[in-house]
C-alpha cells in the first residue's frame, strides 16, 4: 500500500508535467503557424487562444480533423484514415531499425569493451 502511494506521488506530477508540455507545445505551433500566414502577434495570440482548446476538444472525442498531406489531389482529406494507412509502413521500418541499432549497437559494445584499456 505505502509503495502504491509513493509510486503515485511521483508519477502524478510527471504526468502534469507531461500534460502542461503538451498544451505548451500545441499552442507554440499555432502561434508560429499563425506568424507563417502573416498575422500579427496580437492576431497569432488570439487565434490560439481560440484554436487550441478547440484542438483538445476534437481529439477528446477522437475526431483528428482534415488534412492535405495524405491526398494526392490537395483535396482535404481525414486523418484517420491516413494514419491507419501508414502505422503499419512506419511500424514495421522502427521494428527494423530497431532490430539494426541492436544488433550493431551490441557487437560495437563488445568490441569496446574488449579493446578497454588499449590493444
Amino acid at each position: 500500500m505505502k509503495r502504491t502511494i509513493a509510486s503515485l506521488k511521483t508519477l502524478l506530477p510527471r504526468l502534469a508535467i507531461a500534460a502542461f508540455t503538451l498544451v505548451c507545445l500545441v499552442a507554440f505551433t499555432y502561434v508560429l503557424l499563425a506568424l507563417a500566414r502573416g498575422d500579427g502577434w496580437t492576431d497569432a495570440l488570439q487565434r490560439t487562444a481560440q484554436e487550441t482548446p478547440r484542438y483538445f476538444q476534437r481529439l477528446a472525442t477522437g475526431d483528428l480533423g482534415l488534412t492535405e498531406a495524405g491526398s494526392l489531389t490537395r483535396a482535404p482529406v481525414a486523418v484517420w484514415p491516413t494514419v491507419q494507412e501508414a502505422l503499419p509502413k512506419s511500424l514495421v521500418l522502427l521494428g527494423a531499425s530497431l532490430f539494426f541499432a541492436v544488433l550493431i549497437g551490441v557487437q560495437l559494445g563488445m568490441i569496446t569493451a574488449r579493446w578497454q584499456n588499449g590493444p
